[in-house]
């Protein structure tokens, strides 16, 4: 489970490494695929998403370390399956647990599991003392857009 040479070991550079092998090569950090994402108009924020669409999270990790849930834009994967009641399969990496998938539901967000016991929504968020007492973890409550992005419009990405 090692990341493809050239590539970070982390969420963007496991997204960095699967367009380059789909033949889309693209380079950047979360928030400057979803910043391409919104020049392009390729942003949506439909309940359900296509195979190959990015995904995007916010408030997956406190990155400045201030103990504040307003960590925008700390996670991307990509949609490679969903099924008949909405739930997605994100394929995505992080430094943690490395590359793995995880479902998203966003019918019921908030939702760990459904009534015959299959996951709607994954942890996606460690919960740590001192968490706020609204803190949200699922993966479908820290869900922030989808990205529909074209080959001719990513190609080339700086």
């Amino acid at each position: 489970t090692h990341t493809p040479r050239g590539f970070r070991d982390d969420c963007s550079g496991f997204v960095m490494a699967s367009l380059d092998r789909a033949g889309v090569p693209a380079s950047g950090s979360t928030r400057s695929f979803w910043e391409q994402a919104k020049e392009q108009g390729a942003v949506h924020t439909r309940k359900r998403p296509s195979i190959g669409d990015l995904v995007f999270f916010d408030n997956t990790y406190d990155r400045d370390h201030n103990k504040r849930w307003d960590d925008e834009l700390t996670h991307i994967g990509i949609i490679i399956e969903v099924d008949g009641n909405g739930t997605a399969t994100v394929a995505h990496a992080g430094t943690s647990k490395g590359r793995t998938t995880m479902q998203m539901n966003l019918r019921h967000p908030d939702v760990r599991t459904a009534e015959d016991g299959s996951v709607y929504n994954d942890w996606l968020r460690a919960k740590r003392s001192g968490d706020p007492n609204k803190a949200t973890y699922l993966s479908g409550e820290l869900w922030r857009g989808f990205a529909t992005l074209r080959d001719d419009r990513l190609a080339g990405t700086p």
